[in-house]
C-alpha cells in the first residue's frame, strides 16, 4: 500500500454517488408501485426480501474478500461494506473491522441461520443477478483504485526525487567558497554570493546551519554569565562603603509641586528645606499638572558635603486655550513624556493640559512594554482626548541582539483612501506620499500616521511590528475631507453673499468650506425680493454648486387717485383715439372720473365721443413709466386690470355691450377684450389678467387702454398695475 494520500478524483467520487443515489430511488419507485401496501405484504414477499439480503451478504463477502485492495469495514450499527484504502481516506461512517480468532471460530461453530427459501427458481435467478451486479461493481472500483495507486506511486517518487535534490543542492553549495543561503517573506530559500546579495532586496534573512545556531546560543549563554558575574562584582564592592551625599535646597513660588529627581518623585518634599542627595550629575524638576515650569529642569552637578540651590518657577497655563488629555493604563506607576520631554508620572499626573499642535505621549515604565509604544495625537482647544496604555511585563531581561542591516529588516505597505498623504514615520516625515512601500525598515515596532491638507486621518496612527517572521507590515487609513470646494451665485442679479454673517462676495462666492452647516443670507437689490436667509450643509458627497434666485419686486399701481408707490414712477396720460390721428391727449375731451359707492374710490368711466362732441373719438387713458435695466425681463410681468362691464349703455342702444383694448408700446397687444365682471363685482379679486413680459423694454413703456368702436356701453375703469 502506498504510504502517503493519494490525489482523489472529486468528480469521478461525485459521479459514482449520484448513480448510486438514482439507482436506489429507482428501485424505491419501483417497489412503491409493484407492493399495493405494506399491510397486504404476502409471507412470500417478505421472505424474498430476507433471502435477497441474506444472498447479497454471503456473496459479497466471497467475492470482495477475494481481492486484497478491499478492506472489510463496518458501522456503529453493524452494517457491513467494502472499501478501499483510497475510499476509506474520505468515509467518516464505516472503519476496517478485522474479525478475530475468536470470532471466526464463533462464527464457524454457529454460523448464520439459512432463511426459509420458499421458490428455489427465483432464488437461483436473484443470486446470479446479484452476483452479476456485485462483480461488474468490482471490476469498475478495481480500476479506479489502480489509476489512484498510480498517482500516488508517482507523487512519492516525485517527492523523493525533490528531497534527493535539495539533499544534493545543499551538499554542493556548501563546498563551494562564498555561497550562503538566504530566504525572502515567503520561506524560499536560495544560494546567494555577498556581491549578488547586495545587488538584490527579495532575500534578506540568513538560514543558519543548526552548527551555526548551536555556536551562537554558546556565545550568547557565554556572554550573559560573564555580564552577571561581573554585575556581582560591582554590586559587591558599591556595598561595601557608605555612599557619599551632599544636599539640595529648591525655592519654588508655590508648595503644592512635586519635585522628581533623575525622573523619580521624591516623597516628603518641601520647598526651601535641605534634602539629602548622592554625589555625581543628577537631573532635577519640580511639576504641577496645571502649571508650566521655568526652566523645564536643571541639571547639577552634586559634590560630597556641598549644598546646591535651585530655584523653579511656576506659571500658570491658559487652560481656556489648551486641551485636556487623559491617561489610562493598568498600573499607576509610570514615567510620561510630551514630545521628549519628562511630564512627571501616572501617581501625581493622569492629566495634561496641552497646547494646540500634534503631539507624542510615551508611557514608560522599567522591565515593562507599552502597548502601544506611543500615541501621536493633534490636539485642538477646548479638546477632551482619552488614551489607553497597557504595559505588559516584559518575560525575560536579555542582551538586545546586534543589528545586522542587510538582514533584519523587512518594509511596511501605507495605503489611504485618497492618494498622495505625506508618510510620518516614528514621528519623523518622510519624503514620500501614499499609496507607498516603505524599504528596509528595521525590525520592532513602529508608529505610522499620515497627513494631508484639508482631511483628518482615521485613525491618527497605526503601530505595525515587523520581525524576522513578520516582515511585511500594513497601515491603511481613511481620509475624510476637512473642507469642500463650493460655488454660490445669485440669479438674475449679482447680491451680497453673506456666509455665517460676513460678506464673502457679489452675486458669486467660490472657495473652500469646513464641512457642517452654514448660513447665508443676502443684500437687498433694488426691484428685486432677495432671498430668504437659510442653512446650507457641506458634506463630502454632497452638492459643491448652489444657486439662489432673487424675484423681480418691480411693481406700479395706476387709478385716478394717483401712482404707486410714488408718482417718480410714471404719469397717467388721458384723452381719446381718432382711428386716423391716434391718440390725442386732452384734459378736457376723455375719460369721466366718478364714484362707486361700492368700494367707495373714484373709477374711470370710459365711452365713444358722440357727435355733438367735438372732437369725436374713443376716451383712452395712457399710463407711462420706467422698467430699470437691472429688472429681468426674461421672468414673468403681469399686467392686472381691474376694469368692468356697466348697464349704462350708449344713447339709441337698447342692448348694450362694454368692449376695450389694450395697446403696449405701440404695439396692438389685444384689440378687442369684453371684461370677465360687472360693475356690481368690483373688489380687489376681480380683475383681467396678462403676461406682458415679451413687449416690455428697458426704460420708457406706455400702455394704452380705450373703448373700441364696437363698443355700445361704457367701461368702468377701477386701477392698473404692472408687477
Amino acid at each position: 500500500m502506498p504510504k502517503k494520500k493519494a490525489k482523489i478524483d472529486e468528480e469521478a467520487i461525485r459521479q459514482r454517488i449520484r448513480q448510486e443515489l438514482e439507482e436506489k430511488h429507482q428501485q424505491k419507485q419501483e417497489s412503491r408501485t409493484s407492493q399495493p401496501k405494506a399491510e397486504s405484504q404476502t409471507s412470500e414477499q417478505m421472505n424474498l426480501k430476507v433471502v435477497e439480503r441474506f444472498i447479497r451478504e454471503k456473496l459479497e463477502e466471497e467475492l470482495y474478500s477475494a481481492h486484497p485492495e478491499f478492506i472489510r469495514c463496518e458501522n456503529h450499527l453493524g452494517e457491513v461494506r467494502w472499501f478501499t484504502v483510497f475510499e476509506l481516506e474520505n468515509e467518516y461512517e464505516f472503519y476496517p473491522n478485522e474479525e478475530s480468532r475468536f470470532k471466526k471460530f464463533f462464527s464457524r461453530l454457529f454460523p448464520y441461520r439459512t432463511p426459509k427459501i420458499i421458490n428455489k427458481e427465483q432464488a437461483k435467478k436473484l443470486e446470479e443477478r446479484l452476483h452479476l451486479e456485485i462483480q461488474e461493481d468490482i471490476e469498475r472500483r478495481l480500476q479506479v483504485f489502480n489509476k489512484q495507486r498510480e498517482e500516488a506511486e508517482h507523487h512519492y517518487s516525485t517527492e523523493q526525487e525533490s528531497k534527493i535534490y535539495q539533499e544534493e543542492l545543499e551538499r554542493f553549495y556548501r563546498s563551494q567558497p562564498g555561497y550562503k543561503k538566504y530566504r525572502n517573506h515567503l520561506g524560499e530559500e536560495r544560494w546567494l554570493t555577498m556581491e549578488e546579495f547586495r545587488n538584490q532586496e527579495e532575500y534578506y534573512e540568513l538560514v543558519l546551519t543548526p552548527k551555526q545556531k548551536f555556536l551562537r546560543y554558546s556565545l550568547l549563554s557565554f556572554a550573559l554569565l560573564l555580564v552577571g558575574a561581573l554585575g556581582w562584582l560591582f554590586y559587591s564592592s558599591q556595598m561595601t562603603g557608605e555612599i557619599p551625599k551632599g544636599y539640595i535646597s529648591v525655592n519654588v513660588n508655590k508648595e503644592q509641586v512635586h519635585l522628581y529627581l533623575d525622573q523619580n518623585i521624591v516623597v516628603g518634599f518641601e520647598p526651601n528645606k535641605l534634602y539629602p542627595i548622592e554625589v555625581g550629575r543628577h537631573v532635577i524638576t519640580v511639576l504641577s499638572t496645571e502649571y508650566r515650569t521655568v526652566p523645564p529642569a536643571d541639571t547639577v552637578d552634586i559634590e560630597e558635603g556641598d549644598t546646591t540651590y535651585i530655584t523653579f518657577r511656576l506659571v500658570p497655563r491658559e487652560l481656556d486655550k489648551t486641551g485636556l488629555v487623559t491617561i489610562q493604563t493598568n498600573t499607576d506607576n509610570a514615567l510620561i513624556f510630551v514630545d521628549g520631554d519628562f511630564y512627571g508620572d501616572l501617581k501625581a499626573v493622569g492629566k495634561l493640559n496641552l497646547n494646540p499642535g500634534a503631539h507624542t505621549i510615551i508611557v514608560r515604565k522599567e522591565k515593562y512594554v507599552s502597548e502601544p509604544p506611543q500615541h501621536t495625537i493633534h490636539v485642538q482647544k477646548g479638546d477632551t482626548i482619552q488614551l489607553a496604555f497597557k504595559l505588559t511585563p516584559a518575560k525575560a531581561i536579555r542582551k538586545q541582539k546586534s543589528f545586522n542591516p542587510l538582514t533584519d529588516i523587512g518594509f511596511i505597505e501605507i495605503k489611504t483612501n485618497v492618494k498622495g498623504a505625506r508618510i510620518f514615520l516614528d514621528g519623523q516625515e518622510t519624503s514620500f506620499k501614499s499609496d507607498y512601500v516603505l524599504q528596509r525598515i528595521p525590525y520592532g515596532k513602529h508608529i505610522i500616521r499620515v497627513e494631508k491638507e484639508g482631511y483628518k486621518a482615521y485613525p491618527e496612527e497605526r503601530v505595525v511590528f515587523i520581525n524576522k517572521n513578520q516582515k511585511k507590515g500594513l497601515a491603511e487609513f481613511t481620509l475624510t475631507a476637512l473642507f469642500r470646494s463650493v460655488t454660490i451665485t445669485t440669479k438674475p442679479v449679482a447680491g451680497a453673499i453673506y456666509l455665517d454673517g460676513k460678506q464673502v462676495g457679489m452675486g458669486e462666492f467660490k472657495g473652500s468650506l469646513p464641512l457642517g452647516e452654514h448660513t447665508v443670507d443676502f443684500s437687498k437689490v433694488p426691484f428685486y425680493k432677495k432671498p430668504l436667509q437659510q442653512k446650507i450643509t457641506i458634506s463630502p458627497d454632497g452638492p459643491s454648486e448652489f444657486v439662489f434666485r432673487y424675484s423681480n419686486l418691480f411693481t406700479i399701481i395706476f387709478s385716478p387717485n394717483g401712482i404707486k408707490p410714488n408718482s417718480d414712477y410714471g404719469s397717467i396720460v388721458t384723452g381719446y383715439v381718432l382711428e386716423r390721428n391716434g391718440f390725442q391727449a386732452s384734459n378736457q375731451t376723455g375719460p369721466e372720473v366718478v364714484m362707486n359707492n361700492t368700494i367707495g374710490q373714484n373709477i374711470w368711466k370710459l365711452g365713444l365721443a358722440f357727435d355733438y362732441r367735438n372732437p369725436p373719438g374713443s376716451d383712452a387713458l395712457m399710463f407711462v413709466f420706467n422698467i430699470p435695466d437691472r429688472v429681468n425681463l426674461s421672468e414673468s410681468v403681469t399686467l392686472k386690470i381691474w376694469g368692468y362691464s356697466t348697464r349704462d349703455n350708449y344713447p339709441l342702444v337698447v342692448k348694450g355691450e362694454t368692449l376695450y383694448r389694450i395697446g403696449i408700446n405701440n404695439y396692438k397687444f389685444r384689440n378687442e377684450v369684453k371684461p370677465t365682471y360687472s360693475i356690481d363685482q368690483i373688489g380687489n379679486d376681480h380683475y383681467d389678467k396678462f403676461e406682458i413680459s415679451n413687449v416690455l423694454k428697458h426704460g420708457r413703456n406706455v400702455i394704452m387702454i380705450a373703448t373700441t368702436e364696437d363698443a355700445s356701453a361704457h367701461f368702468a375703469l377701477w386701477k392698473i398695475s404692472v408687477k
